[in-house]
């Protein structure tokens, strides 16, 4: 890791004390991350690259996913969710019951 992305992180008591500079580096184009106990748990970005990941997100998304998700942002979402579900210790997933929340069956996605 280089030392210019090292100086985008910044701890939660950091943010609070000065998020008007944390905010002017994200405007600026330069991504913050958030620490919370030395862990990455949220990033700060321009509204422009947000802008551009969601214009972004209609590319991808008539090209690669046959119109499962509406965004990237969504499809995102969908596998930090996944991954979190595997993270969980207890039940392992049923796929059949993921399946059928979200309405379709094994045979199609067979189909595609």
């Amino acid at each position: 890791m280089d030392r210019k992305m090292l100086e985008n992180f910044v701890s939660i008591t950091e943010l609070s004390a000065k998020a008007s500079a944390v905010v002017s580096k994200a405007e600026a184009g330069d991504i913050q991350y958030v620490l919370k106990r030395n862990k990455p748990v949220a990033a700060i970005l321009s509204i422009e690259l947000l802008k551009a990941i969601h214009e972004l997100s209609a590319v991808w998304h008539k090209d690669l996913d046959d119109g499962e998700w509406e965004s990237i942002i969504d499809y995102a979402a969908t596998v930090v969710q996944v991954r979190a579900a595997m993270a969980e210790p207890g039940e392992p997933l049923d796929l059949d019951k993921l399946y059928e929340e979200a309405g379709v069956t094994r045979e199609q996605l067979d189909e595609d």
